[in-house]
């Protein structure tokens, strides 16, 4: 059982959450914690010991006495946990109130269309995005150098690719939403072009004509202006990842 299934489960039972509470004024016997509850010396004891055994209070012994405290850092893993989950949720609503917003026609002035076909099975061109080291190569617009990229694919995970242009760099952050191989890619995408907005970026991988075609579709933006400065970055984008697989 791990250090958050341990936690999980010993909070799961309501006598042990109130004990808990209790705690957070200071240090308690046993007798402290039976006095006044519908509990007997040893009851109290083995709940005490769950909690003990998951990492949520210490005792320590003084004479006879057996002291706890609790211990708060035992609830990291479970605060880790849903601290994860709160931002899944976050990035999923925030998403899904760009697709509201945005309106989904081909000829929308807010959505930034590429497209390219590869000589290459589906599988291999998507792996091609997962894989840092080749992404270095093609996630960098024309006349642009990438390094020190981060590119963690999988859902959640961070996306920052730092673009040198020769006379500055432009960082490039986002998350990744959805990773569903071999067919569908999608991440935030937050940089000084977006206007400091919050984006989404879809890329569907699609088997045909002996090859595969790759489909991206940029969604979020502010106006017309930005959408059309990424329509030549992702095209740039997708034409070197061609020549990467």
């Amino acid at each position: 059982m791990t250090d958050l299934d341990s936690g999980f489960s010993a909070l799961s039972h309501p006598l042990r959450r109130d004990m808990m509470a209790k705690l957070a004024d200071g240090r308690r016997t046993i007798s402290d914690f039976a006095e006044g509850a519908d509990m007997t010396f040893a009851a109290v004891s083995r709940h005490l010991k769950v909690l003990e055994e998951a990492g949520l209070v210490a005792r320590s012994v003084e004479g006879r006495e057996h002291y706890f405290a609790a211990r708060p850092e035992g609830l990291d893993p479970s605060r880790d946990w849903i601290e994860q989950q709160s931002r899944l949720w976050q990035h999923s609503l925030e998403t899904l109130k760009i697709l509201m917003e945005t309106d989904m026609t081909n000829n929308n002035p807010l959505v930034a269309r590429a497209q390219v076909h590869i000589v290459a099975p589906i599988e291999k061109v998507f792996a091609a995005w997962l894989n840092p080291k080749t992404a270095a190569k093609f996630m960098g617009a024309e006349g642009s150098k990438v390094d020190g990229m981060v590119f963690d694919a999988k859902p959640g995970g961070e996306l920052y690719i730092p673009m040198d242009m020769g006379e500055r760099t432009v960082l490039h952050r986002g998350e990744f939403l959805r990773v569903e191989a071999p067919a569908r890619l999608s991440f935030t995408w937050l940089s000084h072009y977006t206007k400091l907005r919050t984006t989404v970026v879809g890329v569907d991988f699609v088997a045909e004509r002996g090859g595969t075609r790759v489909d991206l579709v940029h969604e979020g933006f502010v106006d017309a202006e930005a959408a059309e400065a990424h329509r030549g970055g992702w095209a740039s984008i997708l034409e070197q990842l061609k020549t990467s697989v």
